[in-house]
């Protein structure tokens, strides 16, 4: 088998539906690729959905169950180590796909280069803004691949399995967010190339739930900015970058505190903003890095 897609279900199941609706009308054949959808909430509503669409006919899918705290990059892991195909093309289920044949096609573009680590192409968010490219890491570092496509969103990656098997897959510490630029940078690493193809372009749905800005949230996203410095940054960056962050945290968190008095909505979203993340890094110098990792 040429192909195997993933997928991610995250609460996601009329999303899935309809990109399952557009992969019918790619004009890549049937029998050269497979879905594999990671179920990480465990419920039936994603396989009912999914059999009771007739249209859906003639397509090679699997759905497996994944433990909810798994995490998106080991849910995907969980996804891979089932496939047949000899290229991974990891996916948001958010995209719509115009160019019919664009899996032709963008298969046709793998096979020519052969000598790549991470391949992408254009995708367009609602403000018409190409957000699949990123030359800086966290914190505005390019850990010395100067300008330099650096990592590539997990919105659309292909990627080959041979590939995808040497690196490990996705690191499983990150829970939710910044995945997808610790697989870049490790790939970087092997000195295999991050290829963007401009000429193929798919658009990102806005229908996908949105997250709760959260002080749960908001420690949660800014917890794997920090793992993120932690494994890839020198001892002495970390730490320098650990105290300016203490510093500009515990200023922002009180002068919002004071803000807030005013009523605005807006003040209170980033007096919770500014206190996750003063309390992150409270956390991590007062006690380790480790509590930053997933725990299970």
């Amino acid at each position: 088998m040429q192909l195997s897609i993933l997928i991610v279900n995250e609460n996601t199941e009329n999303l899935i539906e309809n990109f399952l609706l557009e992969l019918k009308q790619q004009s890549l054949a049937l029998n050269t690729y497979e879905i594999i959808i990671a179920n990480r909430y465990n419920n039936q509503s994603l396989k009912d959905s999914i059999n009771s669409n007739l249209t859906l006919n003639g397509l090679n899918i699997k759905v497996l169950e994944v433990e909810h705290d798994l995490g998106f990059g080991a849910a995907i892991n969980h996804a891979a180590q089932h496939v047949l195909g000899d290229t991974l093309l990891i996916i948001n289920p958010a995209v719509h796909i115009p160019q019919r044949d664009y899996l032709v096609q963008l298969l046709k573009h793998a096979e020519n280069i052969d000598h790549y680590g991470l391949m992408s192409t254009r995708v367009i968010d609602r403000y018409n803004q190409d957000i699949s490219t990123h030359l800086l890491y966290e914190f505005n570092h390019d850990l010395g691949f100067e300008n330099q496509i650096n990592w590539f969103s997990r919105d659309l990656l292909l990627i080959k399995k041979t590939v995808f098997e040497q690196i490990s897959g996705f690191d499983p510490d990150f829970y939710q967010y910044h995945e997808d630029q610790d697989l870049s940078l490790r790939i970087k690493l092997l000195q295999l190339p991050l290829i963007k193809l401009n000429d193929l372009e798919v658009r990102l749905n806005d229908s996908k739930p949105k997250p709760c800005l959260s002080y749960s949230f908001y420690q949660t996203w800014f917890k794997s900015k920090i793992l993120f410095a932690y494994k890839h940054f020198t001892s002495y960056d970390y730490v320098r970058l650990l105290y300016q962050l203490e510093l500009k945290s515990t200023k922002r968190s009180k002068i919002y505190s004071i803000l807030c008095l005013t009523g605005i909505t807006t003040f209170q979203h980033k007096k919770v903003k500014w206190t996750a993340i003063r309390d992150s890094i409270h956390k991590t110098i007062n006690e380790s890095a480790q509590w930053l990792y997933l725990k299970k």
